[in-house]
């Protein structure tokens, strides 16, 4: 026996064991049969109402929910789902025009149960640790207490030395690639219909690349998509530290010298995926710089402390909002609490930063603008 046939060996059986363990941990998730029930789907559609009931469309769905939810159950058993297209709408968020696509409610109950019984449960079992996004149990309040420890860490170890590279992938949803998608399904999903009706649903209002924003699946595809990205910088580049929230991503490393290595090998591997590594936002910085990033900025005093307050813009953005509730609470359109729990979320939001300035500004404004302006009619 040659050393490649012993190695093929060696690959069969360390794959033959992979694969027991995912049909041991997630065997019904693998099964058509077993994830596209009529119960599954009924469960689906509960959680699709949430929040949105007072829509004219969910209504007429609710009223005769088991009618409905019979019918998508035969069509998919039959092979027959169809994507209905998605009328697409425009929203300005931070200075960045986002095109969203609306999703029928009985094609949405589909979605949610693919994703709930099926994509879960097999895809997040690959994802790194420190993925963060559209994951239970995660989010950006997670992702920010696990920078900041990870910061920590390396002051800890190797104090104010090293650097560190803070990347963004350019118009991230609309570059990735289908052909990705489907090679990700295959991996996992033995059962092409499983593959073949998330296909479907990515080639609706896309032809070759991009997904839509406003579909479940596509959270799990855009965080699922690049896990070998993650994976080749956690075990082929060896980083000290790693964090990425869907297109936002923070490597820490105390070898200054090899992060310039790092982030021309990152900006290839990326390029090999269809993906782009955005010039404008990303940064290679040395370690104690002050940066932003997921609207906190990150500052160092001498001794090695961080100090963490709110980006600019977050503050910029609530003063703004407020003052547009100020107008529309003036006009009448909408109650006066609005502004107040306007106010409070914000503050919520804030709670891990140090911004006691910036809280006690807010809430000036906040009192001119919705009981100094209320009591005495002054105009906004």
């Amino acid at each position: 026996m040659t050393s490649q046939e012993r190695h093929e060996l060696r690959y069969q059986r360390r794959k033959a064991k992979r694969d027991a363990k995912l049909q041991a941990e997630v065997g019904d998730a693998l099964d058509f049969d077993k994830v596209v029930t009529f119960i599954h789907l009924y469960k689906s559609a509960e959680k699709c109402f949430r929040g949105v009931s007072w829509k004219a469309s969910v209504q007429a769905y609710k009223s005769k929910t088991g009618i409905n939810v019979a019918r998508k159950y035969r069509q998919l058993m039959r092979g027959d789902f169809r994507q209905r297209k998605c009328p697409e709408f425009v929203i300005h968020e931070r200075g960045h025009i986002r095109r969203i696509n609306s999703i029928n409610i009985d094609d949405r109950v589909a979605h949610k149960c693919l994703c709930k019984y099926a994509l879960k449960p097999v895809l997040h079992r690959s994802l790194i640790y420190d993925n963060y996004a559209s994951q239970e149990g995660k989010g950006t309040y997670k992702a920010r207490q696990r920078n900041r420890a990870m910061i920590e860490k390396h002051i800890r170890k190797y104090g104010m030395t090293g650097g560190m590279i803070i990347f963004d992938f350019r118009k991230f949803f609309d570059s990735i690639q289908h052909e990705l998608i489907h090679r990700t399904l295959d991996k996992y999903f033995e059962d092409h219909r499983i593959t073949d009706i998330n296909m479907a649903i990515v080639r609706t209002n896309r032809k070759d690349v991009g997904i839509v924003l406003g579909s479940e699946n596509s959270q799990d595809f855009a965080i699922a998509v690049p896990s070998s990205f993650d994976h080749y910088i956690k075990e082929a580049i060896h980083v000290e530290g790693y964090g990425r929230y869907m297109d936002d991503g923070l490597i820490i490393d105390p070898d200054y010298e090899h992060l310039k290595m790092v982030y021309s090998k990152i900006k290839e591997y990326a390029d090999s995926m269809g993906l782009t590594l955005s010039d404008k936002k990303c940064r290679l910085l040395r370690f104690g710089q002050p940066f932003t990033f997921l609207q906190r900025k990150y500052t160092f005093t001498k001794t090695g402390g961080i100090i963490v307050r709110p980006s600019r813009t977050s503050v910029v953005r609530e003063r703004r909002k407020l003052k547009r509730l100020a107008r529309r609470v003036n006009n009448g359109t909408l109650p006066a609490i609005t502004g107040y729990n306007s106010l409070n979320a914000w503050k919520a939001s804030i709670k891990d930063c140090r911004c006691t300035k910036n809280v006690r500004e807010m809430e000036r404004l906040y009192n001119k603008l919705f009981i100094y302006d209320w009591l005495y009619g002054q105009e906004v």
